[in-house]
């Protein structure tokens, strides 16, 4: 499995999406407090099926 090119990570309470350059290397794309709204950004980008998180 390929890895994606697109990820997002927990920082310091909020979230950042990044874009892997292939390099070691990552640019930073977007930053949002809440989870779900970048999770959705990176499924979309990758080109995955969003599903909400269930609670």
């Amino acid at each position: 499995m390929k890895n994606p090119k697109y990820y997002y990570s927990r920082h310091m309470g909020s979230y950042k999406l990044y874009k892997d350059n292939g390099n070691g290397t990552a640019t930073k794309i977007n930053q949002n407090w809440d989870e779900e709204t970048i999770r959705k950004q990176c499924y979309e980008l990758n080109g995955w099926k969003y599903k909400p998180k269930k609670k």
